[in-house]
């Protein structure tokens, strides 16, 4: 196996597909290969964006449908981009920053997504986009092992389906 820094941006996501597909737990020297890889995509999929090479999990756009709940209102919006920790939306309305909200993605055709994945988050950020409503950034919270393993399955997924990044 190559090492990380020479393999493509289709040998890094089958190499995370796989650690996704293992059943046993992970051993040091596999998580400090996954860690490797994911670093590796951050910067890929970040394209010199500091802000994004920051973050501690990857970040892959998405074209999914989502439903914001706060209290008894309903946001339809779509996903920018998700990743294990949260994502990153666009709404014609925005609930302020620190509102905590329940987030229902809404599949299109996407396998991970059979039931999809419900959960609580807070408003770490909102961005007015001229015409276009908000920027929202939603962190999720209170969220155990089974909705992690969930949303890195889906980020696998999406990321199966970008075109290899252009540098």
């Amino acid at each position: 196996m190559p090492a990380v820094e020479q393999m493509s941006f289709e040998e890094l996501v089958h190499t995370l597909a796989m650690f996704e597909q293992e059943h046993e737990p992970s051993d040091v020297d596999r998580a400090i290969h996954r860690g490797a890889v994911e670093r590796r995509l951050l910067g890929i999929l970040s394209a010199g964006n500091r802000a994004a090479e920051q973050r501690e999990a990857v970040r892959v756009p998405g074209d999914l449908g989502v439903r914001i709940y706060v209290g008894d209102e309903q946001i339809k919006a779509v996903v920018r981009d998700l990743g294990e920790g949260g994502v990153g939306i666009r709404s014609l309305l925005a609930p302020p920053v620190g509102a905590t909200v329940d987030v229902e993605l809404i599949p299109k055709k996407v396998s991970a997504l059979n039931h999809p994945p419900r959960a609580q988050a807070v408003v770490a950020w909102v961005r007015a986009v001229s015409d276009h409503g908000y920027d929202l950034g939603l962190a999720f919270i209170g969220h155990d092992d089974s909705h992690r393993r969930r949303m890195r399955r889906l980020v696998v997924e999406l990321l199966r389906r970008l075109p290899p990044p252009i540098h």
